[in-house]
């Protein structure tokens, strides 16, 4: 049976969720291992039972702390974890057996739920794209449509090791570090959609993608990432044909997230919100879970 290695980075206020977490990989039902990246956190990180810990000299940004851990693999498969993140039980099996049966498959990708921590509420999260369901037996076409918009997480999936770091593994940076891998993977092989939940996000204003980023951030993250795809020799010729037309959309879709109403969280809760109060339910990116 395939060993997956679980990679969680951690540091100062993640690091009390990260009990939690390691725990939901317990409920597995697999056989894991665990690599928890110390990303010089201020706060101590406890010791794990059969857990590997890699502290980094220097904070750096999550998506440099991942490709830390990634660098430490030695199994076939991973899968990166939020340390305000839980596995549902039996995801990792589950995501591993829809792998197996799909031999060009790169990645297995769950659909997530989000827990609102101000409400308690449990919440549904269109995250993947609903869109992106349809089009995942097309590679092109997926790659294609996540180059224009990130479509699917790349937390929470299982991964395989060899085709992620063929890919340069995460972007160097705090947001959207998971939508260079996604376009690089589904470059390079199936990618497969579960719709059933197997990723519990913490929704949280203190959290570190619930305080959003701003355009300008956004804006340099993304050129960075054009440039990167411009590099890679399976996205090179997507990322040169599409040019101006994918400067457009990359500032677009900015524009449009660093509105008040849509940074970080605000849609997702708008929408629990709208849920509680219209009687039929939310139009938005999450709904209440009856």
């Amino acid at each position: 049976m395939t060993a997956i290695t679980v990679v969680i980075p951690v540091w100062d206020a993640y690091v009390p969720c990260l009990p939690r977490a390691a725990g939901s990989l317990a409920r597995q039902g697999t056989g894991v291992r665990l690599v928890v990246v110390d990303n010089a956190s201020s706060v101590p990180v406890p010791a794990l039972p059969r857990a590997t810990t890699l502290r980094l000299e220097r904070r750096v940004s999550v998506g440099a702390a991942r490709n830390a851990g990634l660098a430490a693999v030695d199994t076939p498969l991973v899968c990166f974890l939020d340390a305000d993140d839980e596995l549902l039980p039996g995801t990792l099996g589950r995501l591993r057996t829809r792998m197996t049966a799909l031999p060009s498959c790169v990645a297995a990708v769950p659909a997530c739920e989000a827990w609102a921590e101000s409400t308690g509420e449990l919440l549904r999260w269109a995250w993947p794209r609903p869109l992106a369901y349809r089009l995942c037996r097309h590679r092109r076409v997926l790659t294609l449509a996540t180059a224009l918009r990130n479509a699917f997480p790349t937390t929470g999936a299982v991964i395989d090791a060899a085709a992620l770091r063929a890919a340069g593994g995460f972007a160097d940076c705090d947001h959207e570090e998971d939508w260079l891998p996604g376009i690089a993977l589904a470059a390079r092989g199936r990618i497969d959609l579960d719709p059933r939940p197997g990723r519990r996000c913490r929704v949280s204003d203190g959290s570190l993608y619930g305080a959003g980023a701003d355009l300008a951030t956004m804006r340099a993250n993304r050129r960075a990432m054009r440039r990167a795809l411009r590099r890679d020799p399976r996205a090179r010729t997507l990322a040169l044909a599409g040019g101006w037309a994918l400067a457009a959309a990359h500032l677009a879709s900015a524009c449009v997230k660093a509105a008040p109403r849509r940074r970080g969280h605000a849609r997702l809760l708008s929408a629990a919100g709208a849920a509680r109060h219209a009687a039929d339910g939310a139009r938005q990116d999450g709904q209440v879970v009856a």
